[in-house]
């Protein structure tokens, strides 16, 4: 189960975060989903984010796990989950358009030996000033004989609130000076 919760977190910090979603613009789940384009983040966007999560089991409502951690987005990076490589076959739809991010992800993984994981992402995430608000439904379905659980849903709640308006991770990074023979020698 951690093992999926990490891979979970994982595609939200790709934000995914963070992370993928799958609603249209005005956070209708049944509105028509822009189709995938690698989006980037604008300088609304850039910043050092502290997010606060809570996740439930779907049907119950009980509290799975709460978690906070730190992620930038710099303004100019790509918010392009297809190219996860965490995910064995992962296709997404969505991406950021003004203040609101939303995608849907479908991708497969092995994640015992005999057991696939199925998994549909739904997120939506809205910008307001220094704030950032959103919900991700994560649901998964197993295949194989080395499969123990047959279906799980996890619904994550995130706010996050700005803490930084120039962080260095979105420093360039700097190229180092280097003689033509230490180039040479690289290649060697």
């Amino acid at each position: 189960m951690r093992n999926m919760r990490t891979k979970a977190v994982i595609l939200v910090l790709s934000v995914w975060l963070l992370a993928g979603t799958g609603l249209a613009a005005s956070g209708d789940p049944g509105g028509a989903i822009r189709p995938f384009l690698p989006n980037q983040f604008d300088e609304n966007w850039h910043g050092l984010w502290e997010f606060n999560i809570v996740v439930v089991d779907c049907d119950t409502q009980d509290p799975l796990w709460s978690d906070f951690y730190e992620q930038a987005f710099c303004e100019g990076e790509d918010y392009d989950l297809d190219t996860d490589p965490n995910w064995q076959d992962i296709d997404c739809q969505g991406g950021i358009v003004g203040n609101e991010l939303d995608s849907v992800c479908t991708m497969t993984e092995d994640v015992l030996v005999n057991c696939t994981a199925y998994m549909t992402l739904i997120m939506h995430m809205e910008l307001d000033g220094d704030t950032i608000t959103g919900f991700q439904t994560v649901e998964t379905e197993y295949s194989g004989s080395g499969c123990f659980i047959p279906y799980s849903c996890m619904e994550f709640t995130y706010t996050a609130t700005r803490i930084d308006t120039d962080p260095t991770e979105c420093d360039p990074q700097p190229n180092e000076a280097a003689s033509w023979s230490d180039v040479k020698g690289i290649y060697r």
